[in-house]
């Protein structure tokens, strides 16, 4: 048995392990090509975790998340994807905590340890979209299931939207003609993740914060 939650979260391994080469392709027009490589690695590792211990509720989760992340995935898009984690665990622990609240914390911890803004072809690119999405559907008094697909529709426009974008930061800003007409890797990683939410949080009721339901 276990929680609808950790069932949540392998679901989303596989959506990440199926776009191993497209992330691996992306990655490598400008940069190393392995972070479909490290994501898979960090995936099978987070696997191990949590068969070995459940996690009971989103903080603990989240957390286990951007430990097990940052410690087998310590390149640039694996450690702010680490930090983005870590940050929404803390934010998962105030009560009420909505959909928007976490992906703000996320693309606050990115632009500070990536110290990038939007427009930049960062991960941001697709996250501060999404953001916007998810407040305006939550605004609006929208389900879970259909802010979590607002917010996964916007990011995957905003990845795709980076390919007009001109990179600035690391290897890929070093090599920013290069990078010209490709998406950012990065930005489609987090594309990849707010539409696999989407698909797995269900409505009305369930979804991520179902903390102690068990299923098969």
């Amino acid at each position: 048995m276990k929680t609808r939650l950790n069932a949540a979260i392998l679901a989303l391994l596989d959506s990440i392990a199926l776009e191993a080469e497209e992330l691996n392709r992306l990655d490598g027009v400008a940069g190393d090509g392995d972070l479909g490589v490290t994501m898979g690695i960090a995936g099978r590792a987070i696997r191990e975790e949590l068969a070995a211990n459940e996690q009971a509720d989103m903080p603990a989760l989240l957390t286990l998340l951007g430990k097990t992340t940052a410690r087998k995935a310590p390149s640039t898009g694996g450690t702010l994807l680490a930090g983005a984690l870590m940050r929404a665990a803390r934010t998962a622990k105030q009560p009420n905590v909505s959909y928007s609240m976490l992906l703000s914390s996320g693309a606050d911890a990115i632009m500070e340890l990536g110290d990038a803004r939007v427009g930049e072809k960062t991960m941001l690119d697709a996250l501060a979209p999404a953001l916007d999405a998810a407040r305006k559907a939550e605004d609006t008094g929208a389900g879970r299931a259909a802010i979590a697909r607002a917010a996964g529709d916007a990011a995957r426009a905003g990845a795709e939207a980076t390919s007009t974008l001109t990179a600035r930061h690391g290897r890929a800003g070093w090599l920013a003609e290069r990078s010209q007409g490709s998406p950012d890797a990065g930005a489609w990683l987090v594309s990849v993740i707010l539409l696999a939410l989407a698909e797995i949080v269900p409505d009305p009721a369930g979804g991520l914060e179902l903390t102690e339901e068990k299923v098969p």
